[in-house]
């Protein structure tokens, strides 16, 4: 099986499930393979399918490999350095993305992995990155539709979240695309 053609078609069901176009595919040791279901922008494909994985096989996941269709974000990648995951294969490189809506910061992963006591080896693989950029690409467009202001947004709700700019924050603007294209 290709895990990376895999990982970007769960990140084509997420898409067309209204959720965050990332999916996940991790392939323990023993061979033990597990799949994202639809990411949330807070819970992305890569710490599902870790969670998945943890409760299924009741152990750590040392030495297991992740296949994912975007380069893993900071919480993903702490979640993998943790359970045990040593090496992560990608399809989108973090700087093909609008980092305001798919990352906590600017800084290229490679920096935030080398401070890890272990570092994560990556891998990008771009053979699928025309298909799965272009779901992100959808997603964002669907995203900048909904441009709204934080005060703007206040008929939604208040928002707790720290906006970026005068952009409403990425988890109030899946909450008003949710409510109004549901």
């Amino acid at each position: 099986m290709d895990y990376l053609q895999r990982a970007v078609e769960l990140s084509r069901i997420s898409f067309e499930a209204g959720q965050f176009p990332a999916g996940a595919v991790l392939v323990t040791n023993e061979g033990n393979v597990y799949e994202s279901e639809p990411s949330l922008a807070w819970y992305n494909g890569e710490c599902m399918v870790i969670d998945k994985a943890i409760a299924a096989e009741d152990a750590p996941l040392v030495g297991a490999t992740m296949y994912a269709s975007m380069e893993s974000c900071l919480m993903c990648s702490a979640k993998m350095y943790w359970a045990g995951v040593t090496k992560a294969h990608f399809v989108i490189p973090k700087d093909k993305t609008n980092t305001n809506y798919a990352y906590e910061d600017d800084k290229p992963m490679s920096e935030h992995i080398a401070s890890f006591h272990d570092p994560i080896k990556t891998l990008q693989d771009s053979t699928l990155l025309g298909e799965a950029l272009s779901l992100y690409d959808a997603w964002v467009k669907k995203i900048e539709t909904v441009r709204l202001s934080c005060e703007q947004a206040e008929n939604l709700r208040s928002c707790r979240y720290k906006p970026r700019g005068n952009v409403i924050c990425l988890l109030c603007q899946l909450r008003y695309l949710d409510k109004t294209y549901g």
